[in-house]
């Protein structure tokens, strides 16, 4: 991970309006993210799935969400997910 700096950051407003903005615009990014399997875990041997998931990744660090000065902010939000079982 790393840390958005410089115009990195008003292109990261520019991302946040578009998915955080409205509700389609939050549809759309958990669809496009859920598309890239970005939240499973992935076979080792293949590159493409891999690949796709890591845009996922940065897609959520372009957004600001996904960056070194998050790691307790993003675990305190997990931690605070209740557990469900898969049905």
């Amino acid at each position: 991970m790393a840390v958005l700096e410089g115009e990195d950051i008003a292109i990261s407003e520019k991302w946040r309006n578009v998915f955080f903005s409205t509700p389609d615009g939050k549809d759309i990014l958990e669809e496009m993210l859920l598309q890239m399997h970005t939240f499973d875990s992935l076979p080792l041997d293949d590159p493409a799935a891999i690949a796709l998931r890591n845009y996922g990744v940065w897609m959520l660090f372009r957004l600001g969400v996904y960056q070194d000065n998050n790691v307790k902010s993003i675990i305190d939000k997990l931690a605070s997910i209740p557990y469900k079982e898969s049905i």
